[in-house]
């Protein structure tokens, strides 16, 4: 059996702004276990690991003064405080059972799920220089980050040496047969990457020292972020030697909030230069402490089923569905912001006969599968509004299926054990329901009759060629995050329309039933354009004879139908008529000439219906006479 590792929180220092995690390997049972709060925000309790000699450090509660303290006592003052246990001399269970009482309670009464905890807030510097606000819970936010120079020096997170960072050194020899430097680099951009895919954080590297281009300006660990280093800043040195911990990160915050420090004990071939999975392991360890960057805590029960679980696990590549509700929680879904129709997600044009185009797949990760129960689209707090816009590029009839992504799980806070959890059913966190817009934001139909957990189905909905439309996305009753896929198809034939050629009554005009249609308008027009037409009738049926018509060039007809609220939406086809010349027997080139004249006579001698054309049942002398004036006129 392969090595496995465990990611546990951080035994954190008394005045450190932020809070995070490290990696150890279940293997080592003689770490010591506890309970460690952050400060700074909303406290999240969370399981911590540290070797017994860590207990040494002047900062770590001693046994005597865990056990002189009643479990009140353990609160979180207003400086974080970090209790760890030592194995060899445990606390009993009474005291053991109220601190993880303690820590659900907190949660529970915190209103968080997904072991959400607080996210990046305030103001930052971009990498061009300007200072812009992070915004509210559920905001998305623009994230740079870079890579530590080496030779800066790293301050103890976890009780290990204050040494310098040695990134570039140990990973591009690590990496020297997989590609070197870039290699590496790439594997870390991945795990941003596939965040960003997810949730609504764009992440930008920060990079050009002069001495290394490849890693930031090398000012001292404690700077915050600004255009020349990433408000999250990765190093590597030595924290415990090969297995125990990988990694640690903080939680956000200025300073070295955000920050992840990698073991560079674990920069071999075993562990990050693993080659399984394209350096599966080492984008596993990456994005799992990003996760913690981003404001997440650890998730129970080990099942291999979440990337933040504390145990690291190679069954899957990257986040999974609990991961992505707790990013999506804090930072709102990818296609953010698109509360608006202004600020909607363009999908594009869309033509007849269009294959089924879901949105909120996600793509294909690195490696591996992507979770079935995940996507890219969600709607995240109870004011959250999701814009899609597509543009017809010719009249179609559009179906389209609103469906809620989910299932039952098991999650819930760390504990020592870290062996249960709360049932979570992430299909029903919200009773979604969506429209079709116009671009007035006039919703032209609504899906809200199914029940919570369950699709919301529209179909074959007229729309015209050339204007934007909207899907508006929404959701009622939210208890958490709700994900979704939105797909659309149009119908395999556009609505059209006939006009009739050659009949000397007029011209018959007929077009395509459109379903739930209340009335369509027929407009004529001299030219191949809508802009500019005539009504010629308004009525409920699809057929219609414009007998006001007479002799002449081609007449173009369109029609406009209304079909739910809003507008008459037009069908964007025409067809053209024409009326025939009385005198047109033979009816093949629109005029009149001797061979109308020679074939009138032949209809006229047999009586045939050719040359009944005065209006008048049979062939007779009236016919004879509405000829030859024809003839003499020309038409």
């Amino acid at each position: 059996m392969s090595r496995v590792k465990m990611l546990v929180g951080m035994c954190g220092l008394v005045g450190m702004a932020g809070f995070g995690g490290v990696a150890s390997a279940a293997g080592e049972l003689d770490h010591s276990w506890g309970l460690g709060w952050n400060t700074g925000g909303p406290w999240r309790p969370t399981l911590v690991s540290t070797k017994p000699v860590e207990l040494d450090g002047p900062f770590v509660k001693t046994w005597d003064q865990i056990t002189g303290e009643s479990a009140e006592a353990l609160m979180p003052p207003p400086a974080m405080v970090a209790a760890c246990f030592d194995p060899s001399k445990p606390p009993s269970e009474a005291v053991m059972a109220k601190l993880e009482a303690a820590m659900r309670q907190a949660v529970d009464e915190s209103g968080l799920k997904y072991q959400v905890g607080g996210r990046w807030s305030g103001n930052y510097v971009g990498a061009d220089g300007v200072t812009r606000s992070y915004g509210a819970s559920g905001d998305p936010i623009v994230m740079t980050w870079s890579l530590v120079p080496d030779g800066v020096s790293i301050s103890s997170g976890v009780g290990e040496p204050v040494a310098n960072s040695n990134i570039f050194a140990r990973m591009d020899s690590a990496f020297a047969s997989q590609g070197g430097r870039a290699t590496w680099i790439s594997r870390i951009q991945q795990t941003f990457d596939r965040w960003g895919q997810y949730i609504g954080v764009t992440y930008v590297r920060i990079s050009g020292n002069v001495n290394n281009s490849d890693a930031d300006d090398g000012a001292v660990w404690t700077a915050s972020g600004n255009a020349l280093r990433g408000q999250v800043r990765i190093s590597m040195k030595s924290i415990d030697g090969q297995g125990g911990v990988l990694a640690y990160n903080q939680f956000p915050g200025s300073g070295t909030g955000g920050n992840m420090v990698l073991d560079s004990d674990d920069a071999v071939r075993a562990n990050f230069a693993s080659t399984s999975g394209s350096n599966l392991f080492f984008r596993n360890v990456v994005a799992h402490e990003h996760g913690h960057g981003l404001g997440l805590s650890h998730v129970c029960p080990v099942q291999s089923s979440k990337l933040m679980e504390p145990f690291i696990s190679t069954a899957y590549d990257g986040q999974r569905q609990d991961d992505i509700l707790g990013g999506m929680a804090n930072y709102g879904d990818s296609s953010e912001s698109d509360n608006t129709l202004a600020t909607a997600k363009d999908r594009g044009s869309v033509g007849v006969n269009a294959a089924a185009v879901t949105l909120g797949t996600p793509p294909a990760p690195v490696n591996g599968f992507t979770d079935a129960n995940s996507s890219t689209l969600s709607i995240h707090r109870s004011a959250d509004v999701d814009f899609h816009k597509i543009t017809p590029s010719a009249g179609v009839l559009l179906s389209a299926t609103l469906t809620p992504v989910g299932s039952s799980y098991q999650a819930g806070a760390q504990t020592q054990a870290c062996d249960t959890g709360t049932s979570l059913n992430s299909l029903d966190d919200a009773n979604l329901s969506f429209e079709i817009q116009d671009a007035a934001g006039t919703a032209i139909f609504t899906a809200n009759t199914a029940a919570a957990a369950l699709p919301e189905n529209l179909t074959n909905v007229l729309l015209s060629p050339g204007v934007p439309y909207y899907f508006r996305v929404s959701g009622t009753s939210l208890t958490a995050v709700q994900q979704y896929k939105l797909a659309y198809s149009t119908s395999a034939t556009a609505p059209t329309i006939t006009a009739s050629d050659g009949l000397r009554t007029g011209i018959d005009v007929s077009w395509t039933a459109i379903p739930g249609a209340t009335q369509y308008s027929l407009y004529r027009n001299s030219v191949d354009s809508e802009t500019g037409a005539t009504l010629v009738v308004t009525q409920v049926g699809t057929s219609y004879s414009d007998v006001s018509q007479v002799p002449s060039d081609d007449v173009f007809y369109f029609v406009r139908a209304v079909q739910g609220n809003g507008a008459a939406r037009t069908f964007g086809a025409s067809d053209a008529g024409w009326v025939r010349c009385t005198a047109d027997i033979e009816g093949t080139d629109r005029g009149v000439d001797f061979g109308d004249f020679l074939a009138f006579f032949n209809c006229y001698d047999v009586e045939g219906s050719c040359a009944d054309i005065d209006g008048n049942p049979g062939v007779d002398f009236g016919d004879f006479l509405t000829f030859f004036n024809g003839y003499d006129a020309g038409c």
